[in-house]
């Protein structure tokens, strides 16, 4: 079993240094016994409550017949056991450095001198706790710290310690509230109060076999952050004063289907990555992907979706109930015009994935004057006679059924020089080829109907003439 002497913690440090303690006060300490009381120390007169010096009540017990001691020295020289509860109704002073008339102030108990511990040594048995404590006020080497700290006995561990010159308020505990450099904490917080940018540093040590690695989480009036010590002390993290309520929320298993997901403006993210503006007379919804200008010209891919299927693309005109519908799939690309408020979608192209292009429309291409230069004038007869070369078959393309007729585009770079290059033939040079071939022959057949008239009157004039023979 424990001891019966379980009581508060005040109590039981009381009643261990008195136990341990001789309550007179010792002048000097010249040298030193083997328990650690100077040699030729002396007892003095046991202080009374009324202050009046009195000396030790005759036990009927006497020391005198051990070696070196007289009725002088006896109750210093020896270990005093007291069977009762032991009251002392002014102050003690306990320490080799306690001094006869000690001035105590409002200390009600007074530890002096160069060595100073308090020990908690717990003789608990079987299944109770048995770990011993100390308390202990600075380094007993010379040149040493000066620091309060409790220290684990049986491991050597001292899980706290306070370094002399701290600041007033360093630790201030106030109920639920824990204020770090103020004595007015946050209510239920930890308050952290310092000059300049308070820090809380994780440092992974390297002590456990992990490599050191350091992080800190700090502030000032410019900005809070994350800050990667080890990388440079790089900030991956950063909100600047003024940033708008619900800059960043991750919803959580009490928001329902926002679980998870991340909300950029709004409390209530509706999708894996939700950008929403309360506001927009501040900024719009807006999403930039930007490469620095400065680092390369190098072709990247800036936006990636990837899905076990068609990926698909919405952009609505909420208030003219419109939405286009973009879905990128193994068979091509497909844009659908969607009446959100009769849901009633309409393709209007479909681009393949081996380059057929569907339209539901017509096809314009630009031909403003105005948009043009280097005007060149066309000789209708080459092109006609060069397009006459050209080789006109029916055709498909590979891995494609459909039958199409009209030139290579080889054959036709090569006739007309026109285009990006010569493997592909624009519409509007296509046509200009076929227009300008018109012009030409429509020039011929009306210098052949000339021709074909005068040849007529002619013919005419000669029948006219012999039948008047």
């Amino acid at each position: 079993m424990r001891h019966l002497s379980r009581m508060p913690l005040s109590i039981l440090i009381l009643v261990l240094l008195v136990t341990l303690a001789v309550p007179l006060v010792v002048a000097q300490e010249p040298a030193m016994s083997e328990d650690g009381r100077p040699l030729d120390a002396t007892a003095g007169p046991v202080a009374a409550p009324t202050g009046e010096p009195q000396m030790p009540a005759d036990t009927g017990e006497s020391d005198f017949d051990e070696p070196g001691v007289s009725p002088q020295g006896d109750i210093s020289t020896q270990d005093q056991v007291i069977a009762d509860d032991l009251i002392v109704t002014g102050s003690e002073c306990v320490g080799f450095d306690c001094a006869n008339g000690e001035s105590f102030g409002f200390d009600t108990l007074r530890l002096k001198e160069n060595n100073l511990r308090i020990a908690f040594v717990d003789t608990s048995t079987g299944t109770f706790p048995t770990t011993d404590w100390e308390i202990t006020a600075n380094d007993s080497a010379s040149g040493g710290a000066s620091y309060l700290a409790f220290t684990d006995r049986d491991t050597g561990r001292v899980p706290f310690k306070v370094m002399a010159g701290t600041r007033t308020n360093a630790l201030y505990v106030n109920n639920y509230s824990i204020g770090i450099g103020t004595a007015s904490p946050t209510s239920h917080a930890v308050h952290f109060a310092v000059g300049d940018t308070p820090t809380i540093r994780f440092d992974q040590d390297g002590t456990w076999g992990w490599s050191k690695y350091v992080w800190d989480v700090a502030a000032n009036e410019a900005n809070f952050f994350v800050r990667d010590v080890n990388a440079g002390s790089t900030m991956p993290l950063r909100i600047f004063p003024g940033a708008l309520t619900n800059s960043v929320v991750i919803g959580g298993a009490d928001r329902g289907s926002s679980a998870g997901l991340v909300g950029l403006g709004t409390s209530s993210p509706a999708a894996a990555l939700h950008v929403a503006r309360s506001d927009s007379s501040w900024r719009p919804a807006q999403v930039l992907i930007e490469e620095p200008q400065s680092i390369t010209t190098t072709e990247r891919v800036m936006l990636k979706a990837i899905n076990r299927g068609t990926v698909q693309a919405y952009f609505a005109d909420a208030a003219n109930s419109a939405a286009w519908q973009l879905g990128f799939g193994a068979d091509g690309v497909r844009a659908d015009f969607v009446d959100t408020e009769t849901g009633v979608e309409s393709e209007a192209f479909y681009l393949e994935a081996d380059g057929n292009l569907r339209i539901a429309g017509a096809l314009s291409e630009m031909s403003d004057v105005n948009r043009k230069e280097n005007f060149g004038a066309v000789d209708g007869a080459t092109v006609l006679s060069r397009l006459a070369e050209v080789r006109v078959t029916t055709w498909n393309y590979k891995g494609d059924a459909a039958k199409h007729v009209g030139p290579m585009a080889q054959d036709f770079h090569a006739a007309f020089a026109v285009g990006e290059d010569e493997l592909h033939i624009a519409p509007l040079d296509a046509n200009g080829v076929a227009l300008a071939a018109i012009q030409e022959l429509y020039r011929q057949v009306q210098a052949q109907n000339a021709r074909i008239e005068a040849l007529e009157r002619e013919n005419a004039a000669l029948r006219a003439e012999r039948g008047a023979r």
